[in-house]
């Protein structure tokens, strides 16, 4: 890790998906914008959106309306 959040470049195990910078969006308050870092090519876009929703819900950051 560099400057405290996850960059591609320092980061040394491609299964694991890192999320750092964590803000919650100032035009909506249950929007979140996060610095993500993975190697899609290996684990799937797709999973790993699946795998940071399942960590956001399972930490109370977001879920039911």
């Amino acid at each position: 890790m560099r400057d405290g959040y996850p960059t591609p470049r320092f980061l040394g195990d491609p299964p694991d998906v890192h999320v750092g910078r964590v803000r919650v969006n100032p035009e909506n308050p249950r929007g979140l914008w996060m610095w993500v870092v993975a190697d899609n090519l290996q684990v799937g876009a797709a999973l790993n959106a699946f795998l940071i929703a399942q960590l956001a819900i399972a930490n109370n950051l977001i879920g039911e309306t």
